[in-house]
């Protein structure tokens, strides 16, 4: 646009009193993307404009285009035009011009009382003017740190050519000067009228330098909320930000609740002296005619062969793919999926897509990463000829059009795992390869939950932190946020009070306001358009990453792809696992060539043995393992699906258990259901049965399918209805009835959008298999790969340790003489092999309630393991570069003393002293309190000299030795785990007094006698699906106890359950096929002589 099509609605308004329109365009809207600015959502605010009859509404966040896909999204719907733009803060306004002399300046007092800091807002005229603003956007962001934001009128200029500009704020007349210079005659100065005192004399000051430089005055409304009744939230949002109790806050307050959104009619009687400002309004918006809607990911450009198109060459890695996985001969059926995926493919033109997926899987596994892809990408066969995914989803029937479609008319979304220590390296290769300026991560949006958002207006309304932590104690990630007048009172807060009411009515209505951006698990955005002009890109709090202002869900909306690289931390330890096989064993092992369907890896399976393994270690899988008895990899496909909160939702669990074990038939009321269920028993477990059902029994499209998928997993609630209607006309035209329909819809709907695709389950189920497998035929090696890949999966490295100890496995601590970095494989001593059998033998015996026979059953096919040495890694604040120099020290040298460590590898005395704590220095023989005492002495030697004390005092020799019960708390104090003795053992004799069983006893106790339990807390769990249900598991020296925790008896003992780290539970126990469990009435502490440091992991 041009400055003379612009001077058309560029002139100079001045006061008039002639009937004016009442049409107008709100261009200075801030929504809660502003972060704790905007008291409203995008979607609230779009809602207001249209209910009040506008036909366009700006989202100029501040900074930033954050909320402006929602407001989008929604006006979409409502026929709205949302114009697109910020509100940029410029350096060179944060500070005052400097004066020759310090005069007071009457005007210049009133003005800073009357103006807000200076700001100008951008808007976009087209797409070329939006790129340009992402560019400056992004400009401001990645200049500074996370966070922050600097920008310089020089860069505005650089970037402004098709952008308007509104200058908002203290009329400084320098820099609207200059802002005059960059923008000509698309430049507007804003008025408002807030009904302040002031109101007449800011737009007076106003209008004479708008005057004297010709720039025109637009009317703006400052929205920061949808109505006028979110002022009070406003309020808070401005405490919280600047950190000060609400009584303090003063003049950082809005004087008054004018800063909603006004209809046209209010704006025009407000500014009834100034028409042409609110004329200019309407005139500004038709200028803007960019809307998201006009975004296009383009696939970024690959290298390719000679002559070759995206798609020739994607045909021709799948044909040799194809002939790789099927040894040669494709079957027929597979040739015809392979067309199918290819011409769909070809027509969406997603051909660059799967080569730029290809190409990074190339990569990692170039470099000895194991990957694998998951998701509904495993319902794809070009996927699996590509070698990006690892199921034939020809072969167990999947539907490609989870993946894609034509209907849904949205890219693929594939997602792969990676090793979780090497995939930073994948990720910059990303980087590098394609740029910063065509790659970037997709944010993570973090808004307020319930205990944050209690706490933090809490604070603003003066409550005690102590009150307010008593009252949101049994808050979780979980939790509603809802709380009675039962719970203030409990916390010492009056009910009745107007502050506590108000603190507690706008926490509630806090909790989903956005708080920070931060990024996304592993999503990438790859564009050959620069990213940087469809999306602003900012600094990521890691170093070397860069994130888009978009959560994954702006992404779908506006159908940009997405690549996730996931971290997967079991495939480390997997390709661990495998490394260390082979250096110990000779043995190549790799995920395609361990033995499938091997009967006593499903025996473990089903006798929950699994701590440690992949999906089937939590507290849920190992509860339900035993009922589901997985015999074959579809039965463990299965069990890693229906322990969801699809299927759990959708009561389809006892149903499930109910057919398989023939005590119901299974049911299918129309007879094309047979097809699709008959191997889940009639019951729906994953999406792609779902949408097959409704291809089946209701004419829907496959692509029609996945939208009625997307729809109930989203919770669109519009769409959803749409849906069910469609769903229920097309069963009444196949000639079913309309409670039959009804029926259908219900079970779709229970199931919703928490199952997981069969191709996911399936992925999933593979590692799974793999990791038990490994944890059954080399638990030793398995182990080590599970320490070195800390932090991971559902146990800490204490319970790993107990768990192989319990199975045999030999481990040694920590070692300056023996230990690497890394937890290694050890054979020990000579006679290491010839007890090997023994040791195992017994100690399984003693941990397990296994007859003998079960027993040799058990350890046949096991071979002889070597002993496992724990690594320096293990010993808290050890810094990596202390021990590589030991390392390299004791390769020249074997160590002799305390004395030679110390001092051939330089160690900080901090680093003797932690080493010396863990036990590292007792292969010298020495106990640890004479260790202790030698590297304290190291440094002051010359001064005990000279104090001549008497040998005995000077030397070690006098300390009294550690009890064991001391050097077990020692061990957690710094390793975190006791490889020698378990922490309740020390209690055991107590805990028989007070006749409280453990886990041998409670498994000959009959179902629904009251006893007692008592040991040490490793996990917490609480599902969102388990309607207010905690999950606790204790373990003790000999296995781990289910603890099944109600909410009232959680909220009762909150104390204990929440934070003690061993405990007594009393409770009913109860016993469900082979599955036993104590639903817990009360807790008691457990008063233990030396009590461990926690290790407890909490989950959701």
């Amino acid at each position: 646009m041009g400055n003379s099509e612009m001077g058309k609605i560029g002139k100079i308004g001045t006061p008039s009193t002639r009937a004016q329109s009442s049409s107008y365009v709100e261009l200075r809207c801030a929504t809660s993307f502003s972060f704790l600015r905007g008291a409203s959502h995008p979607e609230e605010l779009v809602d207001r404009a249209h209910a009040l009859g506008y036909r366009a509404l700006a989202i100029t966040d501040r900074n930033g285009l954050y909320g402006v896909v929602r407001a989008h999204d929604r006006a979409k719907a409502l026929g709205l035009d949302v114009i697109v733009g910020a509100e940029v803060q410029l350096d060179e306004a944060r500070k005052p011009a400097a004066r020759a002399e310090p005069v007071f300046d009457e005007r210049m007092f009133f003005r800073e009382r009357m103006f807000e800091p200076a700001r100008v807002l951008l808007l976009a005229t087209d797409r070329e003017s939006y790129g340009r603003l992402c560019r400056l956007l992004t400009r401001g962001r990645r200049r500074t740190g996370k966070g922050g934001f600097q920008l310089f009128l020089s860069d505005v200029a650089a970037h402004s050519k098709g952008l308007l500009a509104i200058h908002v704020g203290s009329p400084e007349r320098s820099l609207l000067a200059q802002e005059k210079d960059i923008f000509g005659d698309r430049l507007w100065l804003s008025i408002e009228r807030t009904l302040s005192p002031h109101d007449n004399q800011r737009i007076t000051l106003s209008q004479s330098v708008a005057m004297r430089l010709g720039v025109p005055l637009v009317a703006t409304g400052g929205v920061l909320m949808h109505e006028r009744e979110r002022k009070p939230l406003q309020d808070v949002l401005t405490c919280i930000r600047l950190g000060l109790r609400l009584q303090d806050a003063g003049r950082k307050l809005l004087p008054n609740a004018t800063a909603y959104l006004k209809s046209a009619r209010e704006m025009a009687s407000l500014f009834f002296d100034w028409p042409d400002a609110l004329a200019r309004t309407v005139e500004i918006a038709a200028a803007c005619r960019f809307r998201l809607s006009e975004l296009r990911h383009e696939f970024a450009l690959e290298l390719l062969p000679p002559g070759e198109t995206g798609m020739s060459y994607l045909r021709k890695l799948v044909e040799k793919g194809a002939r790789e996985r099927f040894l040669g001969t494709i079957p027929e059926n597979v040739r015809r999926q392979i067309e199918h995926e290819l011409k769909l493919i070809d027509t969406l033109d997603f051909a660059g897509y799967f080569l730029t997926v290809w190409d990074i899987v190339r990569y990692a596994r170039s470099c000895g990463i194991l990957c694998q892809g998951r998701g509904s990408a495993a319902n794809s066969v070009v996927c699996y000829c590509l070698g990006i995914t690892s199921i034939d989803p020809v072969r167990m029937n999947l539907l490609f059009e989870r993946f894609i479609s034509v209907e849904r008319g949205e890219p693929p979304d594939i997602d792969v795992d990676f090793e979780h220590e090497r995939r930073e390296e994948v990720m910059q290769y990303v980087y590098k390869k394609y740029g910063r300026e065509h790659a970037a991560m997709v944010a993570n949006l973090i808004c307020y939950r319930a205990k944050l958002a209690y706490r933090e207006v809490g604070k603003v309304f003066g409550l005690g932190l102590d009150q307010i932590d008593h009252l949101t104690r049994g808050f979780g990630y979980w939790s509603s946020g809802k709380v009675s007048d039962a719970d203030l009172e409990a916390a010492g807060l009056d009910p009745k009070s107007q502050p506590v009411r108000q603190a507690m009515r706008w926490a509630e209505v806090l909790q989903g306001f956005p708080r920070h951006l931060g990024i996304h698990s592993g999503g990438f955005v790859i564009t050959r358009t620069p990213v940087v002009e469809m999306v602003p890109v900012e600094n990521a709090t890691m170093a070397h990453r860069t994130v888009i202002s978009w959560d994954k869900r702006d992404v779908e909306r506006l159908g940009l792809v997405k690549i996730d690289l996931l971290s997967l931390g079991m495939l480390t330890a997997v390709r661990r696992t495998f490394d260390a096989v082979r250096e110990s064993e000779g043995l190549e092992l790799s995920l395609a060539n361990i033995p499938a369907e091997d009967p006593k890896i499903y025996d473990m399976i089903c006798d929950a043995d699994t701590v440690g393994t992949f999906q089937v270690e939590s507290r849920a899988q190992m509860q339900m393992l035993p009922r589901l008895r997985p015999r074959t990899f579809y039965d463990l496909v299965v069990s890693v699906a229906i322990v969801r909160p699809g299927p759990i939702q959708g009561d389809m669990i006892h149903p499930y258990l109910r057919r398989r074990d023939g005590l119901e038939m299974p049911d299918y009321p129309h007879p094309a259901l047979e097809a699709i269920l008959g191997r889940t028993y009639g019951v729906p477990l994953f999406q792609e049965q779902v949408m097959k059902m409704a291809v089946a029994v209701a004419g829907f499209t496959p692509g029609e399918a996945d939208e009625l998928r997307r729809a109930i997993g989203w919770r669109s609630q519009i769409h959803i209805e749409q849906l069910h209607q469609r769903l229920v006309a097309g069963m009444r035209k196949s000639g079913l009835s309309d409670d039959f329909a009804e029926r259908i819809f219900r079970m779709i709907q229970g199931f919703g959008g928490y199952g997981f695709p069969e191709s996911h389950a399936a992925s999933f189920a593979l590692i799974s298999y793999a990791s038990c497998y490994l944890k059954r035929y080399h638990p030793a090696a398995f182990l080590t790969a599970l320490l070195n890949s800390q932090p991971m999966g559902f146990y800490s490295p204490h319970s790993l340790v107990a768990d192989a100890q319990r199975h045999g496995v030999l481990v040694h601590p920590p070692s300056v003489r023996e230990s690497a970095w890394d937890t290694t494989l050890s054979d020990g001593d000579p006679s290491h092999q010839k007890t090997w059998w023994a040791t195992s033998r017994a100690s399984v015996k003693r941990h397990t309630p296994w007859s003998d026979e079960m027993l040799n059953v058990r350890l046949r096919g096991v071979a002889v393991q070597p002993s496992v040495r724990l690594g320096l890694r293990v010993i808290r604040g050890l810094r990596r570069e202390v021990v590589d120099e030991m390392l390299e020290a004791r390769r020249r040298r074997a160590f002799k003393s305390i004395e030679d460590v110390v001092a051939r590898a330089s160690v900080p005395k901090e680093a003797a002293s932690r080493l010396a704590a863990a036990g590292a220095f007792d292969d010298f023989g020495v106990t640890r309190r004479q260790a202790l005492w030698t590297v304290m002495a190291i440094d002051r030697a010359p001064l005990l000299r000279t104090l001549r004390l008497s040998e005995e005092m000077s030397s070690a020799d006098h300390l009294p030795k550690m009890s064991e019960a001391e050097h077990m708390r020692t061990d957690y104090a710094t390793t975190g785990l006791c490889v020698t003795v378990h922490p309740v053992t020390f209690v055991r004799a107590h805990l028989r007094r007070l006749g409280v069983l453990g886990f041998l006893e409670l498994q000959r106790v009959v179902h629904g006698r009251v006893v007692q339990v008592g040991g040490m807390v490793v996990t917490r769990q609480r599902p969102s699906t388990a309607s207010g249900v905690i999950f606790m598991t204790l373990e003790d020296e000999d296995g781990h106890i289910n603890l099944v925790v109600f909410n009232p008896v959680y909220q009762r003992f909150v104390e204990i359950a929440r934070d003690a780290t061993m405990l007594i539970a009393k409770g009913k126990v109860e016993r469900t096929r082979g599955v036993v469990n104590v639903v817990v009435e009360s807790f008691s502490t457990l008063e233990a002589p030396e009590p461990p440091v926690k290790v407890a992991r909490n989950f959701r």
